[in-house]
Parts: structure tokens; C-alpha cells; sequence
């Protein structure tokens, strides 16, 4: 389904950027939403079947720059900031439960009207992201899964331990004080392309204060303890989105790719193509993102080929 409505009039657009934000880098109007309590940022570009990106815990709509610009020809590319990440304020009133995330990313899309939506996700986004599509399942076309998750960490004892630890008090001290998860994303994670100094200092400005690099560790903390949420997403995916094609990408390094993240997918979306990013871990998105966008082009041509 081809849908290429702008946004509502009464949706407020401004396109004032803090200077640290590279207008070469994200060259995007910045539009605001008032969801829920809270003030969403989101871009909106291009036109055509809309894809909607949802952005990991250590990141924002920032680390979808490059998809949004090479889609944007035959996409409409949305990209949203949950409260607190990116250029959406943190209110005091806020929550950062799944809940909450996932019920305004439903919110978001019931407000602009979105039909016929290609959903991509990615760690803690898949969570939050298939949680709003259950709820909305005939709005939903198909899902591009990377590196992610949408159902209980009970047989995944590596990855919960791993979780464990980078929510844990000291591990919190040191995250507050060095910026450190998101020097890994921005430095270390991406292996076959290093990042720009301008990029790298996006990363940093988004996560300048201490409270914002506590809402990182806070994000992580709800995907280990939400158990139950994480199993009503799964039932939910059965019941409602099964039959939707999937396209699940994960770096070759991936630890979660290693556990077995990705055959568990694949028996939620049996219309699914798997597709591994070589030589990349858990952030192929900064590492190789021409070869994962090359990898939904593909998928998305042989699903019009089939009509």
C-alpha cells in the first residue's frame, strides 16, 4: 500500500537544532508531537509506504541518518525520539516502562494515521515496537527485526547475566561518569566503518548530562525485569502478526545472534527472510549500513515481486 500523507496541520514543526547536531549530518526538519504527557521529536521524509524506525536504548533517531537518506526516495522514513533520547525533553512526569514507551509509539501512529507500515527495530526498540503493533496489528505490513528482541530472557541466561551486570550499581557509577555505553556504541561497537569525529560528538551531546545516561541503564533494566510484558508481546505476535513478513538482520558477532535471538523469530514470522552483516556486532546500523540497507532493499523488491 502506497501512503504518502504529510503530517497533520496541527502538528507544531520547528526545525531549531542545538549546534552540536551536524546540519550536514542530520540535514532533517525536526517536527514535535505532544503525546501522552510528553513532547515527541520525529522526522518525517520522502514519501511512499511509510517505514518507521525506533531507535535502540544508547542511541536516537540519529543512528537511522544514513537509512532514512537512501530510502527516503522510495519511503516515507519516520523516526521518532522516545522521552528523554534525542531531542525529546524529559519531563518529570514521565515514564520510561515498556509500557509506556510502546503505548506512545501506538499513540503516534493512531495520531498521524498510519496504514500499510514497515516497522524496524532494534534492541530494546523491538520490545517497545511490537508491543504497539499488537495492539494495531491491520496497521502493520511487515517488520524489519535487527538485533533485537520481543519475548522473555527465561532461556537466555548469557544475555540476562550480561544485562545484570551493565544495570548494576557500579556499572551504573561508571556509565554516569565516563559516558561509557556510549563511547562503546560510537567508538568500539561499529567494526568496518570508524565514526567522524562529528559523529562521535553527536553521540556524546545526547548523552552529556548524568540523568540522561541513567535513562539508558533505566531502559535496559525494564527489558530484564519486564517478564510478563515481554509475554503478552510474544502471544501478542503469534496471535496478530505472525502471518506478516519479517526481515531479520543481525551483525555475524552478535552475541545475540549467538544465543539464538534469531531462530526464535523465525518461528514467530514464518514469511521471514534472515540475513547475517559480516564481520558486525550488535551495531551494524553505524558499522554497515549500506549493506543492511541493501539487505531491505532486496527484501522489499521480492515482496512486490510477489504482489
Amino acid at each position: 500500500m502506497d501512503i504518502s500523507l504529510s503530517a497533520p496541520q496541527n502538528v507544531p514543526l520547528e526545525n531549531h537544532k542545538p549546534k552540536w547536531l551536524d546540519q550536514d549530518l542530520f540535514p532533517y526538519e525536526s517536527r514535535f508531537i505532544d503525546l501522552d504527557g510528553s513532547r515527541i521529536h520525529y522526522v518525517d521524509e520522502g514519501s511512499g509506504p511509510p517505514l518507521l524506525m525506533l531507535h535502540p536504548a544508547p542511541a536516537s533517531s540519529f543512528i537511522y541518518r544514513t537509512f532514512i537518506s537512501r530510502l527516503r526516495s522510495s519511503h516515507r522514513c519516520l523516526a521518532l525520539d522516545y522521552p528523554g533520547f534525542g531531542l525529546s525533553p524529559m519531563n518529570n512526569g514521565n515514564s520510561l516502562s515498556l509500557v509506556s514507551l510502546s503505548n506512545i509509539v501506538q499513540n503516534f501512529v493512531r495520531k498521524i494515521d498510519l496504514q500499510g507500515i514497515t516497522m524496524m527495530v532494534h534492541d530494546a526498540s523491538g520490545a517497545i515496537g511490537l508491543g504497539a503493533a499488537t495492539a494495531d496489528p491491520e496497521r502493520y505490513e511487515g517488520f524489519i527485526l535487527t538485533d533485537t528482541f520481543a519475548f522473555p530472557l527465561d532461556d537466555y541466561w548469557p544475555m540476562r547475566t550480561m544485562m545484570r551486570a551493565v544495570t548494576s550499581r557500579p556499572f551504573r557509577w561508571i556509565n554516569r561518569e565516563a559516558n561509557l555505553m556510549v563511547r562503546l556504541v560510537s567508538s568500539i561497537a561499529p567494526v568496518r566503518r570508524r565514526l567522524s569525529a562529528n559523529e562521535r560528538e553527536v553521540y556524546q551531546q545526547l548523552f552529556a548530562s548524568g540523568e540522561s545516561r541513567d535513562r539508558i541503564l533505566d531502559l535496559m533494566q525494564e527489558l530484564l525485569v519486564q517478564r510478563d510484558y515481554l509475554a503478552r508481546v510474544e502471544q501478542g505476535i503469534r496471535n496478530n502478526l505472525s502471518d506478516r513478513p519479517a526481515l531479520i538482520m543481525y551483525g555475524q558477532f552478535d552475541p545475540a545472534r549467538l544465543v539464538g535471538w534469531p531462530g526464535r523469530f523465525e518461528g514467530l514470522f514464518p514469511n521471514h527472510r534472515s540475513a547475517v552483516i559480516p564481520w558486525e556486532g550488535h551495531f551494524p546500523h553505524e558499522g554497515s549500513p549500506d549493506a543492511m540497507i541493501e539487505e531491505i532493499v532486496s527484501w522489499r523488491q521480492s515482496l512486490n515481486q510477489r504482489g
